[in-house]
């Protein structure tokens, strides 16, 4: 061996221990190679820092994510404006609502990657919403489901055991639990259907109708889309039933605000109808599982208890409305792989069990759901209802809150048909898609 031969070896040598030692230093000496990852979302500080700082040391402090809470109002905007400039984070929690608006800006976990037999066995329906030709666009993480509240005085005072289970058992609670002055004013509701600015909740609680009937409201690759993904207004079509389930469940819905109806029930007059039922004054209220802590701290005298909401009685499936929220990867995120992982992470039954435990709603995993004793009866309620719940792809829920709106009002003054009402707004709701 020569004199260059043996400088060369030496060289190489030097390397090879130079390189041992930064693997060392990186992996035992407290620095990390390990990109930090940044995530925003709208849900409080508290409990997603919560579940980052539990989760960072059953992790080993191998988990580097960074939870940043954005104004819900502003979000899409600073999203937006974030990821144009570079400066964007790397997972994103995005609501079904605005899965649309987003889509563009995410990463479409390929099938390859995370294969869909997969997630279809690890997660609850409504991720489908999520779901593209070629991936989802994020994973369920949060689940908040509609449910019924009434009223257990109430009930009990009208001789009522139970609250309905079925929507047409509301015309037999009517006629006992709704109350009148001498004027006709409503002193007391069984149920608050038919308007909609007095409706809290009044969008979910007309899109859980319709989709009960058996309309999905919007449809990604229709039968006459151009492509696998396109997503398509289908408010005015029939699927094969006998009337459209539109109609079927726009004609139910606003008969309770009717005077000239057996079920008449709710007006413009009265309040809102979340403090109409804090006063003790409405019989049943739908809202969603996120709610009960606030109902109880705001009236804790209040008798009241939560039941699944309501089903028609021919339905093949119990369906109810679910707000969820996905764990998204940001497209332009320099992490990719990282932040892949994170997500991985975020999704799995310990974390998601945690969550369950610091927000009280249901797990959006199956298997949480199957095992899990629920803490409280509430709860056990909420687990079903997650189970059940669905959506819709909303292009722009500001808009199409206004189109819902529209819709009702000109059935209830005569303006318009139900038919033609319906057929007006899916021209609107899919001028929003365009």
């Amino acid at each position: 061996m020569n004199t260059f031969q043996v400088i060369l070896l030496c060289v190489f040598g030097g390397f090879l221990v130079l390189g041992v030692m930064i693997f060392a230093i990186g992996h035992f000496g407290g620095q990390t190679t390990t990109p930090p990852i940044l995530m925003w979302g709208t849900i409080s500080n508290t409990e997603m820092r919560s579940l980052l700082e539990q989760m960072d040391t059953m992790q080993r402090g191998i988990l580097k994510v960074t939870y940043v809470q954005k104004n819900p109002d502003t979000f899409d905007k600073d999203f937006t404006e974030a990821v144009a400039t570079g400066v964007g984070p790397d997972l994103v929690l995005v609501s079904q609502d605005n899965i649309l608006t987003e889509r563009n800006k995410l990463y479409i976990i390929p099938f390859a990657t995370l294969a869909d037999r997969t997630v279809i066995d690890t997660f609850i329906q409504e991720a489908d919403l999520f779901k593209t030709s070629t991936g989802y666009l994020a994973l369920p993480f949060i689940i908040d489901p509609l449910v019924m509240y009434w009223n257990r005085d109430l009930f009990q005072g009208a001789g009522l055991a139970k609250p309905p289970q079925y929507w047409d058992e509301f015309s037999g609670t009517v006629a006992v639990l709704n109350k009148k002055d001498q004027a006709g004013n409503i002193l007391q509701s069984a149920i608050s259907f038919g308007e909609f600015s007095n409706v809290a909740n009044a969008k979910s609680i007309i899109s859980t109708l319709i989709m009960q009937a058996g309309n999905p409201i919007t449809l990604i690759g229709a039968a006459d889309a151009t492509t696998p993904d396109e997503v398509t207004a289908v408010l005015d079509k029939k699927f094969n039933a006998v009337v459209l389930p539109a109609e079927a469940a726009l004609d139910f819905y606003t008969q309770f605000a009717d005077p000239s109806s057996p079920v008449f029930s709710w007006n413009k007059s009265l309040p809102l109808s979340t403090n109409m039922f804090l006063a003790g004054n409405l019989a049943t209220y739908f809202g969603f599982a996120s709610e009960y802590a606030s109902l109880q701290s705001k009236n804790p005298n209040l008798n009241f208890d939560v039941a699944p909401l309501p089903q028609p009685r021919s339905a093949s499936a119990k369906i109810t409305f679910g707000n969820m929220l996905g764990l998204g990867i940001v497209k332009n995120s320099p992490n990719l792989s990282e932040a892949y992982r994170s997500l991985r992470v975020l999704i799995g039954s310990a974390p998601l069990n945690i969550l369950s435990g610091l927000n009280n709603l249901p797990p959006t995993r199956r298997d949480l759901l199957a095992t899990s004793t629920p803490q409280s009866a509430a709860l056990t309620v909420f687990n079903a209802a997650a189970l059940q719940s669905r959506g819709w792809l909303d292009p722009n829920p500001q808009s199409t809150n206004t189109i819902f709106s529209d819709m009702i009002e000109s059935i209830k003054s005569g303006s318009r048909k139900i038919g033609d009402a319906i057929g007006e707004a899916n021209v609107e709701i899919q001028g929003l898609i365009k």
